[in-house]
C-alpha cells in the first residue's frame, strides 16, 4: 500500500515541478532569484527611472533632420525634433547623453517625463567616448538616477533599457547582459556592455539599468548589420562614463595623456608584405616631431607588442591604456624593431582638446585594365611632385611640397583602386624610407611580390596601403589591408 501511495503522489509532484519551471521561464520568479539582495518590482524600477529619463530635442535643420516617423516629428515644438535620449544624474538639472545625439545642433532642449520642455546648454563633451553633459534649469529639484559600478555586472544578469526609439518616448525593454568588454570597430577603446534589451534609433544616450534601478551603462550603438534592433545593443560601462562625466563637469573637457604617435592594425596581408611575424598586430606609422614618443625613441616601423606588461593584440588594447592615462603618466611599450625585441618608456604630455582620432580610410575604386611589369605587379601610373616642373610663383610652393607627393593619377587606374589620391605623400615602401620618386620606383621594380606603401594623407593621418602582386579587374576585391586596417590618429 505505501508503494501505491507514492506512485499516486508522483504525478502531482511532477506537475508542481513543471509549474515552477514555467514560472521561472516566464521571469516571474527569475527576477526575484537573480538579485535577492536589492530586488525591486520591474514596474517600480521602470516608473522611477522613467521620471528621470528625458527626450533630447535638437534643431533638426542643423543636422539634416533625424530619421523619425511623422508622429514624433510633428510632436516636437518650435522646429525641434527628437534626437535621442538622456537621463538626469543630479536634481539640479545635470543630464548625460551621447555626443552624437546633439552634435551639430544649434539649439538644445529636453522634454521631461511630465511633459515639461526646458532649454538646455552644453556643459562639455568628449569625442573619444561619445559622451556629452548638458544642464537645464527648473523650478525645483528634478528626479535623478545614480550610477552603479559596472564592474559588478555579470553575463546573464538582467538589465532594463529606457529610451525614445523612433520617437516613442519612455519606452522600456528588458534583457540580459550578453557579453562584457565588447569591441565596436577595430580601434574602439571603450569595451562596451553587450545586451539584448531592444534598443533602436532614438535610444542613444538612454540609461541601462540593473534590477535595483541604478545606471550600469549608457546605450550608444546597435550592431552595424541592421539599421534597427537585432538583439545586439552596446552600452558604455558606467565606470568609464562616470569618470568622463566628472571631468566634463569640472573642466568642460577631458584631459588625457598624449604620446604623439600614429598607429595601425596589421592584418595578415600587411604582415606578409612587411615581412613581419604572425604575432605582429600593431605598427607605428608616424611619430610627431618633438613629441613624448619621439623623445622616448619610438620610430615609424616599430611593432608594438605590449603595453605595461600586457600583450597587445589589437589597436584597441593600446587605445584603452591611453584613454585611462593622464599627463605625466608613463607607459612602457614593448617593441619589435628590425627583428629585435626592445622597450621604451613614454612620459605622456597633455592631449590636444580636439582628441578625435584622425582616421585614414582610403577610398577604393576598382581598376579596369592595369598595366603590368615583368614581375607581375601592375604599374601604379602615378606622377609625383618631383616629376612636375614648376615655374615662377609656383616654384616656391612646389619646393615646400615633399617630392613624393602624388600630383597626378588617372581615375580608374590601379593606384586609384588602392585608395591613393592626389595630395597623398608616400613616406616609405615597405619599411624603407623614400625621399624621391626614383626611390619608390627602384624599390618596387627590384622587389617582386606584394608590397606596402606608407602613405600620409595631410590632415587625416598616416597608414600602410597594400600593393598586391596581382592585377585588380572586375570581380577582384581591393586587398583587405586597405579596408580593415585603419590608422588611429595621433595619441
Amino acid at each position: 500500500m505505501p508503494a501505491l501511495l507514492s506512485l499516486r503522489r508522483g504525478p502531482a509532484i511532477f506537475v508542481g515541478i513543471l509549474v515552477l519551471l514555467l514560472l521561472l521561464q516566464s521571469g516571474a520568479l527569475a527576477w526575484v532569484l537573480l538579485r535577492p539582495g536589492d530586488w525591486q518590482k520591474p514596474t517600480d524600477v521602470i516608473a522611477e527611472a522613467r521620471a528621470a529619463t528625458v527626450s533630447i530635442l535638437v534643431d533638426a535643420a542643423s543636422r539634416g533632420g533625424p530619421q523619425l516617423d511623422g508622429r514624433a516629428a510633428a510632436d516636437a515644438p518650435r522646429g525641434l525634433a527628437p534626437g535621442g535620449t538622456g537621463f538626469i544624474i543630479d536634481p539640479q538639472g545635470i543630464i548625460v547623453t551621447n555626443l552624437h545625439t546633439i552634435q551639430g545642433a544649434r539649439e538644445l532642449a529636453v522634454r521631461l517625463a511630465d511633459g515639461r520642455e526646458l532649454a538646455a546648454e552644453l556643459v562639455g563633451s568628449d569625442t573619444r567616448t561619445d559622451l556629452a553633459v548638458m544642464k537645464v534649469s527648473a523650478d525645483g529639484p528634478l528626479p535623478s538616477l545614480a550610477f552603479a559600478s559596472s564592474a559588478s555586472l555579470g553575463v546573464g544578469e538582467r538589465v532594463i533599457a529606457l529610451g525614445d526609439p523612433f520617437g516613442y518616448d519612455g519606452s522600456a525593454t528588458l534583457g540580459i547582459v550578453s557579453a562584457l568588454g565588447r569591441a565596436y570597430g577595430n580601434v574602439d577603446p571603450i569595451g562596451y556592455i553587450q545586451h539584448d534589451a531592444a534598443i533602436n534609433p532614438g535610444s542613444s544616450g538612454g540609461p541601462l539599468l540593473n534590477t535595483a534601478g541604478e545606471v550600469v551603462g549608457i546605450n550608444s550603438a546597435i550592431a552595424d548589420e541592421a539599421p534597427f534592433n537585432i538583439g545586439i545593443g552596446l552600452a558604455i560601462p558606467a565606470d568609464r562614463a562616470r569618470a568622463v562625466v566628472s571631468a566634463l563637469l569640472q573642466d568642460g573637457h577631458v584631459v588625457r595623456g598624449y604620446a604623439g604617435v600614429t598607429l595601425q592594425n596589421l592584418d595578415p596581408n600587411l604582415r606578409d608584405a612587411l615581412a613581419l611575424p604572425a604575432t605582429a598586430a600593431v605598427i607605428v606609422t608616424a611619430v610627431e616631431e618633438g613629441s613624448p614618443a619621439a623623445r622616448a625613441g619610438l620610430m615609424a616601423g616599430d611593432v608594438v607588442t605590449g603595453v605595461e606588461g600586457r600583450i597587445v593584440q589589437q589597436l584597441r588594447d593600446l587605445n584603452r591604456a591611453l584613454l585611462d592615462s593622464r599627463p605625466g603618466n608613463s607607459l612602457t611599450l614593448d617593441l619589435l624593431r628590425k627583428g629585435r625585441e626592445t622597450s621604451v618608456t613614454v612620459t605622456l604630455s597633455s592631449a590636444p582638446l580636439d582628441d578625435a582620432p584622425a582616421n585614414h580610410r582610403p577610398h577604393a575604386e576598382v581598376s579596369r585594365e592595369p598595366a603590368s611589369r615583368d614581375h607581375g605587379r601592375p604599374e601604379l601610373e602615378i606622377v609625383f611632385a618631383d616629376e612636375v616642373r614648376s615655374r615662377g610663383a609656383d616654384a616656391g610652393q612646389a619646393a615646400a611640397v615633399p617630392p613624393t607627393t602624388i600630383r597626378g593619377l588617372e581615375r580608374g587606374s590601379f593606384a586609384a583602386s588602392l585608395g591613393l589620391a592626389e595630395g597623398d605623400v608616400i613616406r616609405a615602401v615597405g619599411r624603407q624610407a623614400v625621399e624621391t620618386s626614383d626611390d619608390i620606383r627602384d624599390i618596387l621594380d627590384r622587389q617582386p611580390g606584394p608590397m606596402a606603401l606608407l602613405v600620409e594623407r595631410p590632415g587625416q593621418g598616416t597608414a600602410y596601403l597594400l600593393v598586391p602582386n596581382a592585377p585588380l579587374g572586375f570581380g577582384n576585391k581591393v586587398p583587405s589591408g586597405n579596408h580593415g586596417s585603419v590608422s588611429a590618429g595621433p595619441f
